[in-house]
């Protein structure tokens, strides 16, 4: 019972996310995203974000730049062809976020607290690399990652969340 009903709020929490989403993912001058559930899976269970999905140069660069809010159970999916080590600034960015760092197999191997840049000059903006290679990186509204106990160890899987996470899935691949 309490599954099915954890299931229907999934839904509805999605649909809303969505809706409030898409009221702020274009405008005039920017480039629009495409948007996808993704299920972030933990030790405490396992839940559906709506992301935007930032798989192009042009999209990676724009980012969340601009926006005035980022609703809570939505984010960006940065997805890049090969794992690199790679830099994330907060230029024109006017949110604090939070950025999740994954591996390819969508484990958050790190993750951080990005604060808005007030420069006008992009290069005095810091930048916010981690220490080590990433495939994907996960970015939400600041506060996002401790609402929904997502850190490192966590998983991230393109797709809705299936009615149950096997505890295998949660652990690491031997190599």
């Amino acid at each position: 019972m309490y599954e099915k009903f954890r299931l229907r709020l999934n839904i509805v929490l999605t649909s809303v996310a969505v809706c409030a989403l898409s009221s702020c993912v274009a405008s005039a001058d920017s480039e629009v995203f495409v948007t996808e559930p993704i299920c972030i899976a933990n030790s405490q269970g396992s839940q559906t974000f709506i992301v935007e999905i930032a798989d192009t140069d042009t999209r990676r660069a724009q980012g969340l730049m601009g926006r005035t809010e980022v609703p809570p159970m939505t984010g960006m999916l940065f997805v890049y062809s090969r794992p690199a080590q790679r830099g994330f600034w907060m230029y024109r960015t006017l949110v604090p976020l939070d950025i999740a760092f994954l591996n390819t197999e969508g484990e958050v191997q790190q993750v951080m607290q990005m604060m808005p840049c007030e420069s006008r000059v992009a290069a005095l903006c810091p930048s916010y690399r981690p220490n080590q290679a990433f495939s994907m990186a996960l970015e939400m509204a600041a506060g996002q990652f401790e609402v929904h106990d997502i850190s490192a160890g966590s998983r991230v899987f393109r797709g809705s969340c299936p009615a149950a996470i096997a505890p295998e899935q949660l652990r690491r691949p031997e190599h």
